[in-house]
């Protein structure tokens, strides 16, 4: 499944600066994975889940809100998640001129002899 979407992702190899410990349990110790891959193990990093959930309450979103907007993309669906513009396109070829049928292909090329 990887193979299909190889350009989206980059594999980076994990480190361990610090080291890990033996006993590691992610309950009891602070953790950090950073972009570049080092995996720092360390108790100032120790988030309590509680105030992580209280620092997320920005992002949810009430009924209210949901409801606009599945109502706003219902009026106009052009190029939203109801109803693209691009479903015609044949999107499995990197080059779309590959994807035309075969009477395209023969009019392009009566066309390009003149």
């Amino acid at each position: 499944m990887l193979f299909k979407i190889k350009h989206l992702i980059e594999i980076t190899p994990v480190t361990f600066p610090n080291g890990i410990p033996d006993d590691f349990n992610p309950d009891k110790h602070g953790y950090k994975l950073k972009s570049n891959g080092e995996f720092i193990v360390h108790p100032s990093l120790k988030v309590d889940l509680e105030e992580m959930t209280k620092h997320a309450d920005w992002m949810k979103l009430s009924r209210k809100e949901i409801s606009e907007e599945g109502r706003r993309h219902w009026k106009a669906p052009y190029n939203s998640v109801l109803g693209d513009n691009h479903y015609h396109k044949d999107t499995r070829w990197r080059d779309n001129s590959k994807a035309d049928s075969q009477y395209v292909k023969n009019q392009r090329t009566k066309w390009s002899q003149k």
